[in-house]
């Protein structure tokens, strides 16, 4: 299930819908498989390994409530690319960068601030399973 729908686009974009496509629910799901992707690799490998897991990503695991910023941003994203090659127009192009940088950033600020994932899979999440990555620091020779 995608952790956005066409309503939560019309918050950010009114328009959306009246472009000529009914509907975003492909680029809704591919925007969800795209965030587990990248939460998978940019957060739960690191932090797996850190706390001692061995048990693969599972994306049910996580609060989705949490996600549906950056799954609205993916899907615009994803959406401007759709429009962009249907009418070859400077403005989509524009708001699909537009809305990739805002999803690059999103993302980040959800690393930083701390994933809710449910390790013990009990359905709840507690303030112990909102593991954020260890910041890094980089070393010059």
């Amino acid at each position: 299930m995608a952790y956005s729908t066409d309503d939560d686009l019309l918050v950010f974009r009114r328009d959306i819908l009246e472009l000529g496509v009914d509907s975003w629910d492909d680029q809704h799901d591919e925007a969800e498989l795209i965030i587990n992707r990248d939460l998978q690799s940019a957060w739960y490998v690191e932090i797996a390994k850190e706390i001692g897991v061995s048990s693969a990503f599972d994306a049910s695991l996580l609060d989705a409530s949490q996600l549906l910023r950056l799954s609205v941003y993916k899907t615009l994203e994803l959406a401007y690319l759709v429009l962009d090659h249907e009418y070859e127009s400077d403005p989509f192009f524009k708001n699909r960068g537009t809305f990739k940088e805002l999803y690059d950033e999103e993302l980040q600020k959800l690393i930083v601030s701390g994933v809710r994932y449910d390790w013990n899979k009990d359905g709840s999440f507690s303030s112990v399973e909102s593991l954020t990555k260890s910041p890094r620091r980089l070393s010059r020779i």
